[in-house]
């Protein structure tokens, strides 16, 4: 780029080249499917010998895009940026897809001429408008664009699948030229994939024009859901990600009302429904309120009510010890009631090695270093420790002694950033509990103390005020145990914290801190086994 270029012209420029390569896919485009229509070699040969210009368009707009990005902290001007990049890729691939539908036009030159068996003019033609439209979207900044672009996606995949069974029908009645059918169904498979890049350009400018990544099909979804609440508006916040593959957002209303959406695979989030209403039978004020369920396709929405105030997480990573030990008092006060409400004599099994084992494959991968101390003891100072599968299989026939004597409604998740404290009310409430269910409560404990000693970038002073609180949840669960004859109290909590410091190393990219916490939990694992030694 230019040094004498203004910001301006800078982005005028990655603009322009946007639309110059818009041009020259459309074109590309055109020419390949004529040349595959009229089985045409020399243009066939034409399109393959253009397509190094539609690599090099991209790979100018590269420079001028990386070069600015140097320049900038604006979040506006990255966001645009992003999406020029991300079009102008989209773009390259259909340019791609353009040559190799050339290449099979000259592999129909090799045959008799054949009539085909899809009108591929026509799906050129849908091809092209949803290039412009995602495109003018784009530049326009206009979501109804998008959404029309995106829809050319369904068109052309449909034409595929149509295609697709028409040749295989025909093979089946009558004797065919297969190559001339397999040619056909080849150069229809990469009009189908063109539609695949307008979707994916279409949702880049929906994210560009929103500012979260959504799916098109999520956005008309919620779209349709809003409209039927009156809410003629709605600004979405993409919150609270997670590992389960559900897409979350704010939704909030110009009537200024506040939702979740939630949206992921049918089973875990009508779970979690069923869950909600649950916990809302043993406490109405703990969880939202579920506001509507539907199916779309093989996944199902959720919409509840929002949940306002900061997660404990957010809390403990701040300065203020006052409002660190009032949010944990309360949760803890909380804890108490829903346990006692909901304690069942009912022995829990104990399956802590088992979840382990499950996991350490995932942590091994991770952190390969980790896998030396599970089949060789170690010497250290003259002391040697057992090899961690001895002290898994030591425990494991343990279980039976260490089942919970009671069980009680858990959350089943209960990290720090699952626990939201609204502090004008002074009100304790949980999220993401799709995996709430009777068992044990130290389960639940031992989460939560092991999520306030790994949270990231937080000071020393910050971290003795996790531990200090980790100090009052520890004496409020042994107070609890005393009181209900959970005599192996000590020994479970060992093992559960155990459990969690060291299969949570898989989710911990920072190989210092992730030895830390592994070595932390080897070291409970021995002492519960101590313990537990006759």
């Amino acid at each position: 780029m230019n040094p004498d270029l203004t910001a301006y012209e800078a982005f005028e420029k990655a603009r322009g080249l946007v639309q110059t390569m818009k041009g020259e896919v459309q074109v590309q485009l055109k020419l390949a499917v004529s040349a595959f229509i009229n089985q045409d070699e020399k243009l066939a040969r034409r399109v393959i010998e253009r397509e190094d210009y539609i690599d090099n368009l991209y790979v100018q707009l590269e420079s001028e895009i990386f070069l600015v990005l140097r320049d900038t902290a604006n979040p506006d001007e990255i966001a645009f940026l992003r999406t020029s990049l991300k079009t102008a890729k989209g773009l390259e691939k259909i340019a791609d897809h353009a040559e190799n539908i050339a290449k099979q036009a000259l592999h129909m030159c090799c045959v008799r001429k054949t009539e085909l068996s899809i009108d591929f003019a026509y799906l050129y033609r849908q091809a092209r408008k949803g290039i412009d439209l995602a495109v003018k979207g784009f530049l326009s900044q206009d979501i109804e664009l998008a959404n029309r672009a995106a829809h050319i996606e369904k068109i052309l995949d449909n034409a595929y699948s149509d295609h697709l069974n028409r040749l295989l029908d025909l093979a089946d009645r009558q004797p065919v030229d297969t190559r001339s059918l397999v040619t056909q169904m080849f150069a229809s498979k990469y009009l189908e994939k063109i539609g695949d890049i307008i979707l994916d350009i279409a949702e880049e400018v929906l994210s560009f024009i929103s500012g979260e990544r959504l799916k098109i099909t999520s956005y008309a979804e919620m779209n349709r859901i809003f409209e039927s609440r009156n809410a003629k508006e709605a600004h979405l916040v993409g919150i609270w990600g997670t590992r389960s593959g559900s897409r979350i957002y704010k939704v909030e209303t110009e009537e200024e009302d506040r939702f979740i959406y939630k949206e992921g695979t049918a089973r875990k989030i009508r779970k979690e429904a069923e869950k909600l209403k649950r916990w809302r039978e043993i406490d109405p004020d703990i969880v939202s309120e579920v506001v509507e369920t539907r199916r779309r396709g093989r996944r199902q929405i959720l919409v509840t009510t929002y949940v306002p105030g900061f997660t404990l997480q957010e809390i403990l990573q701040g300065d203020n010890w006052d409002l660190k030990e009032k949010a944990v008092r309360r949760l803890l006060s909380k804890l108490l009631r829903i346990w006692s409400n909901t304690l069942r004599k009912r022995k829990v099994p104990f399956e802590a090695m088992q979840e382990m084992r499950e996991r350490m494959d995932s942590v091994y991968s991770i952190h390969k270093p980790f896998r030396k101390l599970h089949r060789r003891p170690v010497d250290f100072c003259g002391l040697v420790h057992p090899s961690l599968d001895e002290i898994f299989n030591w425990l494991e026939a343990m279980s039976a002694r260490l089942r919970c004597p009671f069980s009680v409604y858990a959350h089943g998740d209960l990290n720090n950033d699952n626990i939201v404290y609204e502090i004008e009310k002074d009100a304790i409430r949980f999220i993401d509990v799709n995996r709430s269910l009777h068992g044990d409560y130290l389960k639940d404990i031992s989460v939560l103390l092991v999520s306030n000693l790994r949270m990231k970038r937080i000071s020393d002073h910050q971290q003795e005020d996790a531990e200090r609180l980790n100090g009052l949840i520890t004496a409020f669960a042994r107070d609890f145990a005393g009181r209900h004859g959970d005599e192996l109290f000590e020994e479970r909590l060992l093992v559960l914290t155990a459990r969690s410091l060291i299969t949570s190393t898989r989710f911990v990219g920072d190989f210092a801190m992730a030895r830390k916490l592994f070595l932390e939990g080897v070291q409970k694992l021995e002492e519960a086994q101590s313990l537990l030694e006759p």
